[in-house]
């Protein structure tokens, strides 16, 4: 009868032990798979906002470009365009500049330095604002740093696509 009892206990303890290792095993799996779902779930949401940021300052440089191009052509009648005494680019490069500094932490440090060398290259606030004062109407307007603007503009707007992957996408059939 002894023997009965210990062969009894012996299994008892035994499956408690085998129990309680299987959950505990069992809550640590289940609380590794909760934390990296939250871990994909949080990847997913910065991807997303990865992918307006750079789509923002897609748009914004955009705007920009197109914002000079009013003042390239001035004259053509097949081309909207504005008179170059409205030429006021100072709000759209400080919009530009704040969804930048917004955004910053999406972008890579190439894409940052070529953010940095497009504001260094142009210019174009400070001469506006030269061609306000009222002694400089008679010299034109050198409509050549408008279209190097343009071009600094182009190759932002290159980086942003190649940034995005963009440009490695082709469609055309």
């Amino acid at each position: 009868m002894w023997e009965f009892l210990q062969t009894v206990f012996i299994s008892i303890v035994t499956s408690a032990i085998v129990s309680f290792i299987g959950a505990w095993i069992a809550f640590f799996v289940e609380r590794k798979k909760q934390f990296f779902a939250l871990q994909i779930k949080a990847r997913g949401e910065m991807t997303e906002d990865w992918k307006m940021a750079h789509l923002e300052l897609y748009k914004n440089v955009l705007e920009f470009k197109n914002y000079i191009g009013l003042f390239t052509e001035e004259g053509n009648e097949f081309k909207k365009s504005e008179d170059i005494q409205n030429f006021a680019p100072l709000e759209k490069l400080n919009s530009l500049y704040n969804l930048i500094n917004d955004n910053s932490i999406f972008f890579s440090t190439d894409l940052i330095a070529s953010i940095e060398t497009f504001f260094n290259n142009n210019n174009l606030a400070s001469i506006a604002s030269a061609y306000t004062g009222k002694n400089m109407n008679d010299i034109p307007f050198p409509i050549k740093l408008l279209d190097d603007s343009i071009f600094e503009c182009n190759k932002l707007m290159s980086k942003i696509k190649a940034e995005t992957g963009i440009s490695l996408i082709s469609f055309k059939k």
